[in-house]
């Protein structure tokens, strides 16, 4: 867990870099149904077919998805 790490971190003197990733609903919803289903790509909004993180999932469970892509 995140405390976990911070207690970590400052025992042994060192910095830690927390990225916090803020995304919209549908960018959410749009990643959930991709990684279920790459070909659900064919389904999102055409925003989230040019979307990189999108259409990567979607075309690392399978390959075909790209043709949705824009």
């Amino acid at each position: 867990t995140v405390g976990q790490l911070l207690r970590l971190e400052a025992r042994q003197e060192t910095s830690l870099e927390l990225l916090l990733l803020v995304r919209s609903a549908a960018v959410v919803q749009a990643l959930k149904a991709v990684e279920r289903n790459g070909l659900a790509l064919e389904h999102v909004s055409e925003e989230l077919k040019g979307d990189r993180e999108v259409v990567m999932a979607a075309v690392q469970l399978d390959g075909l998805a790209l043709r949705y892509a824009s």
